[in-house]
């Protein structure tokens, strides 16, 4: 009886039991080597998650979302072309979203001549600040405006008539107010920001120059009343040149030289055989060795040396009153006017309207300065007010937005590093949470948290081992020394030799000056790009500002970037934000390719025994414009114990700029949870 019913439960069972065990094993397979690719590209091991990517592709060719991955990890791997490559395909096969095509694009400009063909655009506004939310007014007669020089993307607005100093920051948020202390300010009038935060203040009423501390105390009293050396009244408009600063001296006719300890240098203006002299000297910039300075009564502007010797008359026409003079990234002059703007082409020697306040306003423009993320600062003087402008192609254009990597170590704390950066390539600092939005899963996160990036640096030391460099053993280790005497609390340093396969001179803890002594050795056979490469992966996952000095005789072999191309190299570094100095031992040795990875990474090429230092180049490179930052937040996301992609996206918000970018990761394997 029981046989009866055993045949047909059989025949019930075994369908069942066939298409439980019909599990396409090539898409499983695909899936675990993209998982793999995903979380290799988050560790900084570009190679290996390319051949993960590559590995799933060839199980499922028309996954295009491990195509658009493939094209990620060759874009970060210094592969732009075949980054492009595949971005391509997904586009013209309509599978791509509007972040990759546009990631695609802004890849593909900037490989050309983007940047060097750039016109001149209309300039328009991004904000205005005039009251705050009570409805008070913030200004009382601005004169001046500067830019911190620190990163940060603040920027300082003289109050003449109020006696003090605003610092606002990148978002247009007044954050501190300045009165000069005890002894206040007597009528503020000009300031230049020093790079690490001091401030110089000319005082128009107070016949004085100020020098002050980053927390806007007086520590410097220069200049006194009279028409003596070094006397001033109402001294107006600063320049700085290295130890040196110039003051427009009003009332006397003249311009004043001092040095930054307060010492009275020369001064020169007056009329001479071949100089008309100076009537109404206001704005005052220098440049290449020469220092223009503007007459508001001639309506011209004149070049005169550092030594004060008269050269030529710049601009003797179109011009009604001129004040403060900026000078432009490009090199071109900007000269306020009256209820204008003017740009000064030096090439063509032509002058240009780019700005121009409403007639009906009256307003005056006294000075523009420049803020770190290229937004030129308008104060006017009698509407009481500042404008925040911009050129019309970076509006338009956007933000730069690159998600670089996602850090799961501390799961289900997800740190998120991205760079934000304008449309040709300049990082956009300062921005703080308020300026961010992150999407996980397809849900907008309520909380998270802005990671400080700081100033500390990660710095990678690379030697080439051969016999001229070695040679100036003896001069390399008094740089190191220069080198670790500037190194700060938080800092990491790591010493590489080049060689067939590069090595570690020196262990963690060890002293890197024995370390350069007792292990480095003459290695003729090596191949350079891999010795950057190399170099450069020690430093990919530090938060740290990163940069990798190569010390070099210059001369390199033919063969020396062979393995992964000199312009691949280059694009390694710049989109992992490594900046590149080669250190060339012999003055007289420069390479070519070197110099070139230099201005490529925003680096630079420098001599070993340069007058300056180079202990002085770490502290330049703390305080360097790095669009770098990162942010936290805790994953609610269900992630099948760590076998679940969830897609990520960040936007950036600033002012009226925009960008966006769509990534996605996995959390750790939980196997023993999921049994």
């Amino acid at each position: 009886m029981a046989r009866r019913f055993l045949l047909p439960l059989l025949l019930l069972i075994m369908p069942l039991c066939l298409r439980a065990q019909n599990i396409d094993m090539d898409e499983v397979n695909a899936n675990e080597e993209f998982r793999i690719g995903v979380n290799s590209f988050h560790q900084g091991y570009f190679n290996k998650a390319i051949l993960a990517m590559e590995r799933s592709l060839a199980l499922k060719p028309e996954n295009s979302l491990v195509r658009e991955w493939l094209g990620r990890c060759y874009y970060q791997s210094g592969y732009e072309n075949a980054a492009l490559n595949e971005w391509d395909n997904l586009i013209r096969i309509g599978s791509a979203g509007e972040a990759l095509t546009n990631l695609r694009n802004m890849v593909y400009e900037r490989r050309g001549l983007l940047k060097e063909l750039k016109e001149r655009d209309p300039w328009v506004e991004l904000l205005q600040l005039n009251t705050n939310r009570t409805g008070e007014t913030l200004f009382s007669r601005p004169t001046s405006v500067d830019a911190s020089r620190n990163g940060t993307g603040g920027y300082y607005v003289v109050n003449f008539a109020g006696g003090i100093i605003q610092k606002y920051d990148a978002n247009g948020n007044l954050v501190d107010r300045f009165d000069g202390g005890i002894d206040s300010f007597n009528h503020p009038f000009d300031i230049k920001v020093l790079p690490d935060g001091r401030m110089l203040v000319s005082e128009y009423s107070g016949d004085r120059i100020t020098l002050t501390s980053d927390q806007g105390y007086r520590t410097l009293t220069i200049g006194a009343t009279g028409t003596g050396e070094g006397k001033l009244l109402g001294p107006q408009y600063l320049a700085l040149s290295g130890n040196y600063f110039y003051i427009t001296d009003w009332g006397n006719s003249r311009v004043v030289k001092y040095n930054m300890e307060g010492e009275f240098i020369l001064q020169f203006g007056r009329k001479s055989t071949y100089f008309e002299g100076l009537k109404g000297p206001s704005g005052i910039v220098v440049s290449e060795g020469v220092v223009y300075v503007a007459d508001t009564d001639l309506g011209k502007i004149f070049a005169f040396d550092e030594s004060g010797n008269f050269l030529y008359p710049l601009v003797e026409e179109g011009l009604a009153a001129p004040e403060g003079l900026t000078l432009r990234d490009n090199g071109d002059l900007l000269i306020a006017d009256g209820s204008r703007i003017l740009d000064f082409d030096f090439a063509t020697e032509t002058l240009k309207e780019i700005f121009e306040l409403p007639l009906a306003e009256k307003g005056r423009i006294m000075k523009t300065a420049f803020d770190e993320n290229n937004n030129l600062i308008v104060p006017d003087f009698n509407n009481n007010r500042i404008s925040l402008m911009t050129e019309l192609s970076t509006l338009y254009g956007g933000l730069f937005l690159t998600i670089n990597r996602i850090d799961t170590s501390a799961y289900p704390e997800v740190l998120v590093d991205f760079t934000v950066q304008d449309r040709y390539g300049e990082p956009c600092v300062g921005l703080d949470i308020s300026n961010f939005l992150i999407k996980e899963n397809g849900n907008y996160l309520n909380r998270m948290e802005q990671y400080d990036r700081g100033i500390d640096l990660a710095v990678s030391y690379l030697f080439q081992s051969s016999r001229d460099v070695i040679a100036s053993r003896e001069r390399i280790r008094e740089s190191l020394l220069e080198l670790l005497n500037s190194r700060k609390g938080g800092d990491r340093f790591s010493y590489q030799a080049t060689a067939e396969t590069p090595y570690a001179l020196v262990q963690e803890g060890q002293n890197p000056l024995e370390g350069l002594e007792k292990n480095w050795s003459v290695r003729e056979n090596y191949q350079l790009d891999t010795a950057l490469r190399l170099a450069s992966t020690d430093l990919i996952n530090d938060r740290r500002r990163r940069a990798l000095f190569f010390f070099t005789d210059g001369k390199l072999y033919d063969d020396a970037f062979d393995t992964y191309g000199l312009v691949e190299t280059g694009q390694f570094m710049k989109n992992n934000s490594i900046l590149f100095y080669p250190v060339y031992v012999d003055g007289a040795s420069r390479n070519e390719e070197l110099d070139y990875l230099a201005e490529e990474t925003g680096g630079e090429g420098v001599y070993l025994l340069r007058d300056r230092g180079l202990g002085e180049i770490l502290e330049d490179i703390r305080l360097k414009r790095m669009g770098d930052y990162t942010l936290s937040f805790i994953s609610l996301s269900q992630n099948d114990f760590g076998r679940a992609y969830l897609p990520l996206s960040v936007e950036v918000n600033y002012l009226k700029k925009s960008g966006r970018d769509e990534i996605g990761y996995f959390a750790p394997l939980n196997l023993s949870a999921r049994e």
